[in-house]
């Protein structure tokens, strides 16, 4: 903990993850909680000490602007899915960021005097049947597959681009907001390397250091392990390298003897993790309603039913 640490208020609830602010105003229902007199840090996502402490840094700047210009120039540094809301009821100013990848999303929504923010989609839909439609979100869907931030389906609902932090201001005179935006000589400079053995060794550390830093706070853990290589390399090094339980779950859409289950299956044996399989048949189908409300928006992933009903199984082993 930093000097401010006396006077920040740690709380974390197992809740999802929603902020709604405005002049003089600022509620939440969000599993992690930090103040400082007048500034409130909120987060959601699995962050690790050392990410935790950098985000202390960033609240305790002198002023907001500053604050502001710390966690753009240390985002970049910060692995794994996160998102959060820096606000401060004195200067009624909030600060909107996310991972610079953007794989934990960051939606807000103008209600009332001031903003709702939450890392689902509908959530921020004020009313879900006469919302209107944003055009360009349903262009990028039916053209991409996907919707591109900062579009939504709802025209009233916008998306925090990925590398970017926003800085919502109100004053007398109205509202401001100002994005700002991570360079990309940030990652140009990160990732130089003099030589294949030198990136070769950089991605192994990378990979392990963000593998047990996501994993650090759990005994056992779970893995879908498909007979691909990158899932297999993940619980391998879970087990061997992180010392952890794995818990490894295999859909089966195509039968027992399907060469992608079969290495899978050997896979798991050769980690020596517990290895759950499910075969999928025509009665799951039946899940896609309740696939499609747990998405918040459409995308075309043909395997988002097989990835809602290996989380299913998951969720038996809690």
């Amino acid at each position: 903990m930093n000097a401010l640490g006396e006077e920040y208020e740690m709380r974390c609830r197992n809740e999802g993850f929603c902020v709604t602010f405005g002049p003089g105003l600022v509620e939440s229902r969000a599993p992690n909680h930090i103040r400082s007199e007048s500034r409130h840090l909120y987060w959601e996502g699995i962050l690790p000490d050392s990410y935790r402490e950098c985000l202390l840094d960033c609240l305790s700047a002198p002023a907001l602007s500053d604050v502001k210009a710390r966690l753009t120039e240390a985002l970049p540094n910060l692995d794994g899915a996160f998102a959060g809301v820096v606000a401060d009821t004195k200067e009624n100013t909030a600060i909107l960021f996310h991972d610079v990848n953007g794989i934990m999303p960051l939606f807000f929504a103008r209600r009332g005097h001031g903003y709702k923010v939450a890392t689902d989609a509908v959530t921020c839909v004020h009313q879900r049947k006469s919302g209107d439609i944003d055009h360009a979100g349903l262009f990028s869907y039916l053209y991409l597959g996907t919707v591109l931030p900062p579009h939504t389906m709802w025209a009233d609902v916008k998306a925090l681009e990925r590398g970017a932090v926003l800085e919502i201001a109100f004053s007398a005179s109205g509202e401001k907001q100002t994005v700002t935006h991570v360079s990309p000589e940030v990652y140009i400079k990160k990732h130089k390397f003099t030589s294949p053995q030198e990136a070769k060794k950089n991605l192994e550390e990378s990979l392990l250091r963000a593998i047990c830093d996501q994993s650090a706070n759990a005994l056992e853990v779970g893995v879908f392990l498909s007979g691909g290589v990158d899932s297999g390399l993940l619980a391998a090094m879970l087990r061997q390298r992180c010392g952890k339980r794995v818990n490894a779950y295999t859909i089966g859409p195509w039968g027992d003897h399907s060469s992608d289950l079969l290495t899978a299956r050997r896979t798991g044996h050769q980690e020596a993790v517990r290895h759950r399989e499910y075969f999928a048949s025509r009665g799951d189908l039946d899940y896609l309603p309740h696939l499609l409300a747990a998405l918040g928006q459409p995308n075309s992933d043909l395997s988002a039913l097989a990835f809602y009903l290996l989380s299913r199984l998951a969720a038996q082993d809690g």
